[in-house]
C-alpha cells in the first residue's frame, strides 16, 4: 500500500480505517453482538485487515483540495499514477476545478498508452469532493474501473453494425423495423436519394399510416396485409406518397419479433426493395400489350374484310373472263363467216358483182373484218394466258425468215405511210425452240404498233441476235415514243400511252401487254426503251429451249 505523503502528518487517521474501524470504540473495546464486550483482537484483526483491502481494490486516491495526493493505492500508482499525476503528486488542474466546482459524481474517462496501440488501457473515473464539518471541501476522493474490453466490444458492435448495414444496403433498399403496434421504430440510413425520402423521418410514424398495403400482382392469391398479421410475410406491395409524382412501390418482407421473457408480440422488423420502375415498366408492357391485341384484332378483321374483297374479285375476274372468252367465241363464229363470205365476193367466184363500187365495198368489210377478228384472238389470248389455259406448241423456228415473214404482214401499210422498215438478221442464228403462230403474232404486233406511232419518213428495224442463252428480237422505230411515267401502263391491258377519247391511234391497247405475257409464257421477258420525240425500241427475249411449263403434250 502506498505510504502517506510526507507532507500530510495528520493524515495517518484517516488513511487508516474509516472512522472508528482502526480504533474501535471510545473505550478501545467493540460490543459484540449479545452486548458483551467485544474482544480485543477484534480491532487488531480490522487493523490488519484494512491495507490488504485497499491493496486489492481498484485504483484509488485521495487528494487536499488544491489537486495534491495524499493518498493512492498501488493499482492506481502502477496503471494511473505516471500518466495522469503532474509533477509534485498532483491532479490535472482542469480536473481538480471540474471536481470542486461539481455538485454531483463527476465522471472522465483516462486512456493510458502503452508501448504499442493493442496495449493501450481504458478507465472511466468516478471523482467527488469530501465536505467538512463547516461544508468546505476537505478533500477529493476518486475510484478508476478498467473499461478496455467494455470499450473495445462496443467499438467491435459499431463496426459490426456498420459492416451488417453494408450488407443490407447491397440486398435491400431499405431495412426497418416497428413495435407492437407497428410504429416504426428503426429505419436504414439510405440516403433520400435511394428511397425518394428520408428513412429517418418514418421513425415514429405508424406503419399503415404511412404507406397503403396492396397485393402484389406478381404473387398469386397472396393475403392482404393486416395490423392483425403476426406471422411472416412476403413481397407485399407496399405503396408511399401514392398518386402523386412522388410516388414509390417496395416489395416489403417481415418476420415478427417475441419478447423472450413474456413471449409476447413485439413487432416486426424486414427489408423493402423499391420495385417502382419495374412495376412502371411492367404496365407500361401490359398497356403496349393490350394495344397491339387490340392492333392485331383489327388486322384480323381487315384481313378477313381483304380476304372476302379478293375471293370476290378473282369470282369477278373469273367471270369477267369467262364472258369475254365467251363473247369472243360467239363473235368469232359469224365473223368468220362474214370474212368467208365476203372474200368469195372479192375473188367473184359465182360472178362479177357489178358495179365497181361493190368491189371497194367488199375490200372494206373484208379488211375490217379481218381486223376485228385479230383483235378478238387478241383479246381470247389474254384471257386464257390470265385462266392459264393457253397451250404452246413448241417448234423448230427459223428466226432469219420469220422476220421476214412478220415484216411482210406490214410493209405495204408502211409503204403507204411513208415509213421505211428494214430486217436485220444474221444468217448463221440458231433455230429457236418456240410456239412459231404465237412468235409470229408477238412480232406481228410490235411491226404494228411501229407503224401505227411513226409518222411519214420515219424508219422501222425488226432485228435478231443472241444474247447469252437468249435469243433478242426487237423492233425499233423513230415514233413519237412514249414517256417514262407511262411506261408502266402501255404494258397493262386495255391501256395506251394516249388515253384520252381525242387519241389518234386506233386499237384496244392489248398488243404490248400480250406480247409481254406471250413471252412470259415462253420463259422470256419484255424490255422496252423508249424517248419521247425520239422513238421506241421492244426487245423480246426468249430461251433457245423451250419452255416446259405451258407447252402442249
Amino acid at each position: 500500500m502506498s505510504k502517506l505523503r510526507n507532507n500530510h502528518p495528520e493524515a495517518p487517521d484517516a488513511a487508516r480505517a474509516p472512522d472508528g474501524a482502526a480504533t474501535g470504540t471510545a473505550g478501545g473495546a467493540s460490543a459484540s453482538p449479545d452486548g458483551d464486550t467485544a474482544i480485543p483482537e477484534d480491532s487488531a484483526i480490522l487493523e490488519s485487515a484494512w491495507p490488504v483491502l485497499l491493496e486489492m481494490a481498484a485504483p484509488l486516491y485521495i487528494a487536499a483540495p488544491d489537486g495534491r495526493v495524499i493518498f493512492s493505492n498501488a493499482a492506481f500508482d502502477t496503471a494511473l499514477g505516471p500518466t495522469l499525476l503532474t509533477d509534485g503528486g498532483r491532479l490535472p488542474r482542469t480536473l481538480t476545478r471540474r471536481i470542486g466546482r461539481a455538485r454531483e459524481t463527476v465522471r472522465q474517462t483516462e486512456r493510458v498508452s502503452g508501448e504499442r496501440l493493442a496495449q493501450t488501457r481504458t478507465f472511466e473515473g468516478l471523482h467527488r469532493t469530501v465536505p467538512g464539518p463547516d461544508g468546505r471541501v476537505r478533500a477529493l476522493i476518486g475510484t478508476f474501473t478498467e473499461v478496455t474490453r467494455t470499450r473495445e466490444a462496443i467499438a467491435n458492435v459499431r463496426a459490426l453494425r456498420g459492416r451488417f448495414e453494408e450488407i443490407l444496403s447491397t440486398v435491400s433498399d431499405w431495412v426497418w423495423e416497428v413495435d407492437a403496434d407497428w410504429t416504426f421504430t428503426s429505419s436504414s440510413t439510405r440516403d433520400d436519394g435511394v428511397l425518394g425520402f428520408d428513412p429517418v423521418s418514418v421513425l415514429g410514424r405508424n406503419f399503415f399510416d404511412l404507406g397503403q398495403v396492396g397485393v402484389n400482382p406478381k404473387v398469386p392469391k397472396q393475403r392482404l396485409l393486416k395490423a392483425s398479421r403476426r406471422a411472416p410475410f412476403e413481397a407485399v406491395l407496399y405503396v408511399i406518397a401514392a398518386d402523386t409524382p412522388d410516388e414509390r412501390m417496395f416489395e416489403i418482407s417481415g418476420i415478427p419479433s417475441f419478447d423472450e421473457d413474456t413471449g409476447n408480440f413485439a413487432g416486426f422488423h424486414g427489408s423493402a426493395r423499391d420495385v417502382t420502375q419495374e412495376i412502371a415498366a411492367d404496365r407500361r408492357a401490359r398497356d403496349y400489350r393490350a394495344e397491339l391485341e387490340a392492333a392485331l384484332a383489327q388486322l384480323r378483321a381487315k384481313n378477313t374484310e381483304l380476304n372476302a374483297a379478293l375471293e370476290r374479285a378473282k369470282a369477278a375476274d373469273q367471270a369477267k373472263n369467262q364472258f369475254l372468252a365467251m363473247v369472243g367465241h360467239e363473235l368469232r363464229t359469224p365473223l368468220n363467216a362474214v370474212i368467208g363470205f365476203s372474200e368469195i365476193m372479192d375473188q367473184e367466184l359465182f360472178g362479177p358483182l357489178g358495179d365497181e363500187r361493190y368491189d371497194a365495198y367488199v375490200d372494206d368489210v373484208l379488211a375490217s373484218s379481218r381486223h376485228l377478228l385479230g383483235v378478238i384472238n387478241d383479246i381470247i389470248d389474254v384471257v386464257k394466258l390470265e385462266l392459264n389455259e393457253l397451250r404452246l406448241r413448241p417448234d423448230g423456228i427459223a428466226v432469219a425468215r420469220l422476220l421476214e415473214t412478220c415484216a411482210a404482214f406490214v410493209r405495204e401499210k408502211a409503204a403507204r405511210e411513208g415509213i421505211d422498215l428494214q430486217v436485220k438478221a444474221p444468217a448463221d442464228l440458231p433455230e429457236l425452240i418456240a410456239d412459231p403462230q404465237k412468235v409470229r403474232q408477238m412480232l406481228v404486233n410490235l411491226l404494228t404498233n411501229a407503224v401505227k406511232f411513226t409518222g411519214a419518213g420515219g424508219r422501222i428495224t425488226v432485228a435478231a441476235g443472241l444474247r447469252g442463252a437468249e435469243m433478242a428480237i426487237w423492233v425499233a422505230d423513230t415514233g413519237i415514243g412514249i414517256a417514262q411515267d407511262q411506261q408502266a401502263d402501255v404494258l397493262q391491258p386495255f391501256k395506251q400511252a394516249d388515253g384520252t377519247l381525242s387519241r389518234n391511234a386506233e386499237g384496244l391497247g392489248i398488243g404490248l401487254p400480250l406480247t409481254a405475257q406471250l413471252a412470259q409464257a415462253h420463259g422470256g421477258r419484255l424490255t422496252l426503251e423508249s424517248t419521247p420525240g425520239t422513238g421506241t425500241t421492244v426487245t423480246v427475249h426468249l430461251p433457245l429451249e423451250p419452255a416446259a411449263g405451258r407447252a402442249e403434250t
